[in-house]
Protein backbone atom coordinates (compact mmCIF):
# COMPACT_ATOMS: atom_id res chain seq x y z
CA UNK A 1 0.00 0.00 0.00
CA UNK A 2 1.11 3.54 -0.69
CA UNK A 3 -0.32 6.63 0.97
CA UNK A 4 -0.98 9.71 -1.18
CA UNK A 5 -1.52 13.15 0.34
CA UNK A 6 -0.46 15.37 -2.57
CA UNK A 7 -2.40 13.70 -5.39
CA UNK A 8 0.82 12.33 -6.87
CA UNK A 9 3.46 9.65 -6.31
CA UNK A 10 7.16 9.43 -6.98
CA UNK A 11 9.38 6.40 -7.60
CA UNK A 12 13.06 6.96 -6.91
CA UNK A 13 16.19 5.51 -5.39
CA UNK A 14 16.33 6.31 -1.65
CA UNK A 15 19.91 7.56 -2.18
CA UNK A 16 18.42 10.57 -4.02
CA UNK A 17 16.40 11.75 -0.99
CA UNK A 18 17.83 14.45 1.27
CA UNK A 19 21.60 14.72 1.18
CA UNK A 20 22.14 11.73 -1.05
CA UNK A 21 24.31 11.39 -4.13
CA UNK A 22 21.91 13.62 -6.09
CA UNK A 23 19.22 15.72 -4.52
CA UNK A 24 15.72 15.51 -5.92
CA UNK A 25 14.17 18.75 -7.16
CA UNK A 26 11.95 20.72 -4.79
CA UNK A 27 8.37 19.67 -4.08
CA UNK A 28 7.17 22.59 -6.23
CA UNK A 29 9.24 21.45 -9.22
CA UNK A 30 8.11 17.85 -8.79
CA UNK A 31 4.47 19.00 -8.75
CA UNK A 32 5.03 21.20 -11.81
CA UNK A 33 6.40 18.22 -13.76
CA UNK A 34 3.55 16.00 -12.61
CA UNK A 35 0.80 18.51 -13.43
CA UNK A 36 2.34 19.16 -16.87
CA UNK A 37 1.70 15.51 -17.73
CA UNK A 38 5.39 14.67 -17.76
CA UNK A 39 6.85 11.87 -15.68
CA UNK A 40 10.66 12.01 -15.77
CA UNK A 41 12.46 14.01 -13.08
CA UNK A 42 16.04 14.93 -13.93
CA UNK A 43 18.89 16.60 -12.10
CA UNK A 44 20.30 19.90 -13.34
CA UNK A 45 22.89 17.82 -15.24
CA UNK A 46 20.13 15.80 -16.95
CA UNK A 47 20.55 12.65 -14.86
CA UNK A 48 17.28 10.72 -14.60
CA UNK A 49 16.43 10.62 -10.89
CA UNK A 50 12.80 9.60 -10.56
CA UNK A 51 9.41 9.09 -12.12
CA UNK A 52 6.45 11.13 -10.86
CA UNK A 53 2.77 10.59 -11.61
CA UNK A 54 -0.56 12.05 -10.60
CA UNK A 55 -2.48 9.47 -8.59
CA UNK A 56 -5.46 9.75 -10.91
CA UNK A 57 -8.04 9.47 -8.15
CA UNK A 58 -6.50 12.01 -5.76
CA UNK A 59 -5.45 11.45 -2.16
CA UNK A 60 -5.90 8.08 -0.53
CA UNK A 61 -4.24 4.73 0.05
CA UNK A 62 -3.57 2.58 -3.01
CA UNK A 63 -2.40 -1.01 -3.36
CA UNK A 64 0.98 -1.75 -4.93
CA UNK A 65 1.58 -5.12 -6.58
CA UNK A 66 4.96 -6.64 -7.33
CA UNK A 67 5.79 -9.25 -9.94
CA UNK A 68 8.75 -11.40 -8.97
CA UNK A 69 10.92 -13.42 -11.30
CA UNK A 70 13.99 -15.58 -10.97
CA UNK A 71 17.29 -14.24 -12.29
CA UNK A 72 20.92 -15.13 -11.92
CA UNK A 73 20.77 -12.95 -8.76
CA UNK A 74 17.90 -15.03 -7.35
CA UNK A 75 14.28 -13.96 -6.96
CA UNK A 76 13.85 -10.25 -7.78
CA UNK A 77 11.01 -7.80 -8.34
CA UNK A 78 10.63 -7.37 -12.08
CA UNK A 79 7.58 -5.05 -12.15
CA UNK A 80 5.60 -2.79 -9.82
CA UNK A 81 2.00 -1.72 -10.37
CA UNK A 82 0.41 1.08 -8.33
CA UNK A 83 -3.33 0.53 -8.61
CA UNK A 84 -5.00 3.97 -8.68
CA UNK A 85 -8.31 2.69 -10.06
CA UNK A 86 -8.40 -0.54 -8.06
CA UNK A 87 -10.11 -2.78 -10.63
CA UNK A 88 -7.96 -1.81 -13.65
CA UNK A 89 -4.78 -2.48 -11.69
CA UNK A 90 -5.99 -5.97 -10.78
CA UNK A 91 -6.53 -6.75 -14.47
CA UNK A 92 -3.05 -5.43 -15.35
CA UNK A 93 -1.51 -7.44 -12.52
CA UNK A 94 -3.22 -10.62 -13.77
CA UNK A 95 -1.75 -9.99 -17.25
CA UNK A 96 1.73 -9.44 -15.79
CA UNK A 97 1.49 -12.65 -13.79
CA UNK A 98 0.38 -14.52 -16.90
CA UNK A 99 3.38 -13.18 -18.80
CA UNK A 100 5.62 -14.21 -15.92
CA UNK A 101 4.20 -17.74 -15.97
CA UNK A 102 5.06 -17.91 -19.68
CA UNK A 103 8.59 -16.67 -18.98
CA UNK A 104 8.04 -13.34 -20.75
CA UNK A 105 8.99 -10.90 -17.96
Amino acid sequence: MIGVDSGQVIVTDPAYIGKGKYDLPSYDKITKVSLAGKSQLKSGAGIKLAVVSPSGMGDGVYPVYAVESDSHFGKRVSALVVDFELEKGQVLMAKLLERQAKGMT
